[in-house]
């Protein structure tokens, strides 16, 4: 795409559409995307595709609309981890209206990773009672198969944050894990889950076995197992270090590894376990 941005024939048609009083709705859409996408600095250019988005969502064709909606959620998700405050309360306004309208289901059924990230948003808000009343309230429109994994992991997530950990474990002890994205999740709660709970024989034993399982996975991008992968290391390494040069070593870590799944969580560790660093 940056390719795409360099081109002086899409400089032409940026200036020419600009120049226009009033686009088709598709069009505008589209422009405001390409601008974002362009000048990812520029926050009005962003304001203005949700405006449209609004406006014009039942304009467009409703798989479009949909592709469209997805297409302004993600790009939401990547800016709230530069300015949550103001990106996150967008994302969850997003999810909202494209599930109020239907507008981003697909074949008359929300999609569990929709739902799921909706949830997401809604506690890195901290609206627990939102976001209790939404996990009940939309499960029902999951395809049936996903109904209960859905319900019982993100309940556990929910659980979590507000740290009913014994709450935490019951529902994860009903969650199917064949699926490797349910393990991993799993996985990963209940790693946290230990340790809030003082179990740390527990959650290292369960680093151990979730390393082993990473190391034996297939069939899954290298991002998502190094996510993972690099969780597990940096949660070994903040409780393990016990000199200055290994602690500041896994500090740095947690400001630079990529990809780093919880990293919020796992900084708020580092500074339990290394209050003075």
């Amino acid at each position: 795409h940056t390719t795409a941005f360099r081109n002086s024939f899409m400089v032409d048609i940026e200036l020419f559409l600009l120049q226009q009083d009033v686009l088709p709705p598709r069009s505008s859409l589209y422009i405001q995307i390409y601008l974002f996408g362009k000048y990812p600095e520029v926050d009005e250019h962003f304001d203005r595709l949700v405006r449209l988005l609004y406006q014009n969502q039942h304009k467009v064709e409703a798989s479009e609309c949909r592709m469209i909606y997805l297409t302004t959620i993600n790009i939401c998700i990547r800016r709230i981890r530069i300015n949550k405050e103001y990106f996150a309360p967008i994302c969850l306004e997003l999810y909202e209206e494209g599930i109020r309208t239907k507008i981003i289901f697909e074949h008359g059924l929300l999609s569990e990773w929709t739902y799921r990230n909706a949830i997401k948003i809604g506690l890195q808000l901290e609206r627990v009672e939102w976001t209790e009343k939404f996990i009940y309230e939309h499960n029902k429109h999951i395809a049936a198969a996903f109904q209960n994994n859905a319900l019982y992991l993100n309940l556990a997530e929910l659980y979590f944050t507000k740290k009913e950990f014994y709450a935490v474990l019951d529902q994860l002890a009903k969650v199917n894990t064949n699926h490797f994205i349910y393990y991993m999740s799993t996985k990963t709660v209940s790693i946290k889950t230990f340790y809030e709970l003082g179990n740390i024989d527990s959650c290292m034993s369960a680093v151990g076995s979730f390393i082993v399982y990473l190391s034996r996975l297939r069939r899954v991008s290298p991002a998502i197992r190094k996510n993972y992968q690099h969780f597990c290391q940096v949660l070994y390494q903040i409780l393990m270090s016990n000199t200055t040069k290994k602690i500041d070593k896994v500090k740095t870590k947690l400001h630079t590894l990529n990809p780093l799944t919880e990293r919020a969580w796992l900084n708020k560790v580092f500074q339990r376990e290394h209050p003075r660093a």
